[in-house]
């Protein structure tokens, strides 16, 4: 995918997801996944913003999965 691509290209890490999500957290509550699609229709987000907030939703969708099956 295009938002892969760039994601190898900006280099988005596991720790800068796990703060993002931990940050998301305390501004929205604990809602992180809402917190993170609100924050990702923001009229002036930065690309590099918007790919690390897909990541922060698509590392929630493989937890949860992870969740599931145990």
């Amino acid at each position: 995918s295009l938002t892969g691509v760039f994601g190898a290209v900006f280099s988005i890490t596991q720790p800068e997801i796990r703060a993002e999500t931990w940050a998301l957290g305390g501004r929205h509550h604990g809602r992180v996944l809402e917190g993170a699609q609100q924050e990702s229709r923001a009229p002036d987000l930065s690309f590099r913003r918007a790919i690390l907030l897909k990541a922060v939703i698509r590392s929630l969708g493989r937890a949860e999965a992870a969740a599931g099956r145990g």
